[in-house]
């Protein structure tokens, strides 16, 4: 047990931040309730505007889906809500969009190409636009560092549909570009660890290089049995179409455990492997898409290297793809959202091409002006969307409503049918249905990256601690922003963490995991990241009382629309597919949102908003 001392948790580098930044929240969100109607108004308010405040990226401390942005809609949710009735704004649009992550703001870029002049009003329920493409930024030693909060890259690009590329080249995001801004010479000859902490393996161990790995805590079973596990056909005598049906109908851990027979501490090891890029563990991922993705035990199989028709969709669309991991903005998809937000509402984002989105200071106080073609209003929860266009939200505790000709719902699909309590029971149910996997992406400041150049290492993976890894940032320079090149200056360290608790049913893990962060106080997982970096990353010198200068913790208790895939999604493929129920137009309303499709990704975003659109007419 480390002291306060030692963690640097009795240091105020980051707590002012993070104090002042709930402050700010509490006064803006309750302190006005007591002028609305009802038992629960003072349950049911949220946050004033965002340019009330201290500038959204570089707020500090808890962000993302914080309780003051989660209070109305989880008061709707639980038959808590009463604010009486709302107060008409006397506001009349063609469009209302809820919800301004990536998705709502295509679709009103899209409206707006079909509509020339249409007047839209976009309302989003956080203090910040973008959904989970959000920017974190910090100012270290005179030096600006820019992080990603949530949605990372543009992955795969050479995959996008038609509407997506499109939707870059008009917002003039040129992928190519990317290639001469991330410099993976930045990190040339550091490797990456694995650290084995105590209360899995039994003792602390940073396991660097296939020497580190040898030393490992896991029993010497389990160390031969990785050394062969890639090496023995597991499924002998079985053709390859009945191999692959086989590990359609087990997750990777099962057939670690029941084909492989691998000992226990091997399925330790590799039971997060899955969790960064699918949001839960090996106990729910198909064994078929775990060889998808290349991990270990299946290269004794020899399998045909073809997509197969029960991969999960990403797996099957990503299959024949070889682009590169570099289509990355410093601040990650936020840099679309950007882009934008500024081709919506002129004068918003300063600048005119993608570099200059980088170092633009958004201007919130353009974003939702009176008489403006489209407009954007922040911390406005919507809690109520009528046959008759009328759509009501809460903004500085009291309740207003403005009427719009048609709708487009590009928020969660959980939340829809509170909103729209008379849809059709069989849309209502595959709605609801619609759970989202609980994640944490968090950025630490360090003062300078001189232990990861002593360790020769750029990033930790921990199979069985909090954290899934850590990870210097991205090195893309682009806009006159220049990301670190020496490791004696500041930088960016990602975290990362899926939520979700292991179980063969992702949505019930999902559902126990969200749970338990929601419960969890940033308090807990800024010491639980200081003592583990400093485990980890010790014997290189690092100290973090002196190294950590900033923590923001991006908590998204609904993350990732779940895709589907076998063995836990049995209707999958043949269907149907509750997103399809889900997302068909009813009356006057459209469905956006990745939930739409389901698939977790940027271009899934803009796809389901175009489609949006389309119903729409």
């Amino acid at each position: 047990m480390f002291s306060d001392r030692e963690l640097g948790m009795d240091r105020s580098i980051n707590r002012r931040d993070f104090i002042n930044g709930v402050v700010f929240t509490a006064a803006a969100a309750g302190l006005t309730a007591g002028a609305a109607a009802g038992p629960a108004a003072a349950q049911a308010t949220t946050a004033g505007s965002a340019a009330a405040g201290p500038y959204p990226p570089a707020r500090k401390g808890l962000r993302g889906q914080t309780d003051a942005m989660l209070k109305v809609p989880h008061a709707l949710r639980d038959g808590a809500f009463d604010m009486g009735e709302p107060q008409p704004t006397g506001e009349r649009y063609d469009l209302v969009v809820v919800g301004a992550g990536i998705s709502g703001l295509a679709s009103a870029f899209f409206y707006r190409q079909k509509h020339a002049g249409a007047r839209i009003l976009l309302l989003e329920v956080g203090d910040d636009f973008g959904g989970h493409a959000v920017r974190n930024e910090f100012e270290v030693r005179g030096r600006r560092l820019i992080g990603y909060g949530g949605s990372q890259s543009l992955d795969t690009p050479s995959t996008f549909s038609n509407q997506a590329k499109g939707l870059l080249k008009d917002l003039g995001i040129e992928l190519k570009r990317f290639e001469r801004y991330f410099h993976e010479e930045t990190y040339k000859g550091l490797g990456r660890a694995t650290f084995f902490d105590k209360e899995t393996f039994g003792r602390d161990h940073l396991a660097i290089g296939k020497d580190g790995l040898a030393k490992a805590p896991m029993h010497k079973e389990a160390l031969k049995d990785l050394a062969r596990i890639d090496s023995h056909d597991w499924l002998k005598g079985l053709s390859d179409e009945k191999k692959k049906l086989r590990l359609a109908e087990l997750t990777y851990a099962d057939y670690l455990r029941t084909v492989v027979k691998a000992h226990p501490d091997v399925i330790k090891y590799l039971r997060h492997v899955p969790s960064g890029n699918w949001g839960y563990d090996a106990e729910a991922v198909g064994a078929l898409d775990a060889w998808a993705d290349g991990y270990p035990g299946f290269g004794g199989l020899k399998l045909v290297s073809k997509a197969h028709r029960l991969m999960a969709p990403t797996e099957a669309r990503f299959w024949d793809a070889e682009d590169e991991y570099i289509y990355h903005f410093p601040d990650g998809n936020a840099g679309v959202a950007r882009a934008l937000v500024r081709a919506l509402i002129p004068g918003s984002v300063p600048g005119h091409t993608m570099e200059d989105l980088v170092p633009a200071k958004v201007r919130y106080d353009r974003l939702d002006v009176k008489g403006a073609k489209v407009r954007l209003r922040l911390s406005s929860p919507v809690v109520r969307v009528t046959g008759d266009g009328e759509v009501s939200y809460v903004q500085g505790g009291r309740l207003h409503s403005v009427t719009g000709g048609k709708m487009i719902l590009a928020c969660q699909h959980q939340m829809i049918p509170y909103l729209v309590p008379d849809l059709p029971e069989e849309q209502r149910l595959a709605l609801k249905g619609a759970v989202r996997l609980p994640l944490l992406y968090t950025n630490v400041v360090l003062r300078d990256w001189k232990a990861f150049q002593r360790l020769g290492i750029q990033g930790v993976r921990y199979p069985g601690a909090y954290w899934l890894g850590a990870s210097l940032d991205f090195p893309v320079s682009m806009g006159g922003y220049t990301h670190p090149r020496s490791p004696d200056e500041p930088i960016v360290l990602h975290l990362n963490r899926a939520c979700s608790v292991s179980d063969p049913d992702p949505r019930v893990g999902a559902v126990k995991g969200r749970v338990e962060l929601i419960r969890t106080p940033f308090e807990q997982i800024e010491r639980t990241t200081r003592e583990l970096l400093l485990r980890s990353l010790g014997q290189g010198g690092f100290d973090p009382a002196r190294d950590i200068k900033a923590i923001t913790v991006n908590r998204w208790a609904h993350g990732y629309a779940l895709e589907y895939g076998r063995p836990w999604a049995t209707f999958f493929p043949d269907g149907p597919l509750p997103s399809e129920t889900a997302r068909q137009p009813y009356g006057n309303l459209a469905f956006a949102n990745t939930d739409a499709l389901p698939r977790a990704y940027a271009d899934a975003a803009i796809d389901a908003a175009w489609r949006a659109v389309k119903d729409l007419g």
